[in-house]
């Protein structure tokens, strides 16, 4: 008995200085810094490179040397008048023109009808005279004179009145009114408006 206690005591004693060793290395572990990083490996892509052996020549190919032609400088072509771009000069507007109503209408001329020594205008140019009378030069007179009469003539043709325009002297204007009152007209046609026209006569007095 003697002997199983005391191998239970030397056992005992074992387990207690192995458990005190553990603490004190414990103890000693976590005063102590012990690093261990462990790196991420990095990965590497490695491309597949295509190896094309070189083909063997079968036989020399030899060139010829290519032929260079010299280039030709051709003179420039002068600019004719023709081919010039002229510039066109800016056009400014201009303001819009009023026309009056009276300048784009276009006015008849007057008629005029010269039968020896007096003129006939307007309307009464366009009538016949069937019957007129020409005053002759006065005698003991040595002038040229004109004598402008206004004359309105009915629709049968017979002289209605008289106007003096232009006096030519005092013997002069009474013989052209003597002889424009004997005057006659050719009738207006039935189709024409039956009103009266008018006209002026001028009769002119010359040497002879």
């Amino acid at each position: 008995m003697s002997k199983y206690k005391n191998r239970m005591g030397n056992l005992t004693k074992g387990v207690m200085w192995s458990i005190a060793l553990h603490i004190v290395i414990l103890l000693c572990l976590r005063f102590v810094n012990v690093g261990i990083s462990f790196e991420e490996p990095t990965f590497v892509e490695v491309g597949l490179i295509s190896y094309t052996p070189p083909t063997e020549a079968h036989g020399v190919v030899t060139r010829e040397p290519l032929m260079t032609k010299e280039l030709v400088k051709l003179p420039q072509a002068k600019e004719t008048e023709e081919e010039r771009v002229i510039e066109e000069p800016s056009v400014k507007e201009l303001p819009p023109i009023s026309i009056p109503e009276e300048v784009g209408k276009e006015k008849p001329s007057p008629v005029v009808v010269q039968g020896g020594p007096y003129i006939i205008e307007g309307e009464l140019s366009r009538r016949s005279i069937t019957h007129k009378v020409i005053p002759p030069y006065p005698e003991g007179y040595n002038i040229e004179t004109d004598v402008k009469v206004e004359i309105w003539v009915s629709p049968d043709g017979r002289v209605e009145r008289l106007a003096l325009l232009k006096k030519g002297g005092n013997i002069f204007d009474q013989i052209t009114l003597d002889a424009l009152r004997e005057w006659r007209f050719e009738r207006l046609p039935p189709h024409l408006p039956q009103q009266t026209q008018n006209g002026v006569v001028t009769f002119t007095y010359r040497l002879r």
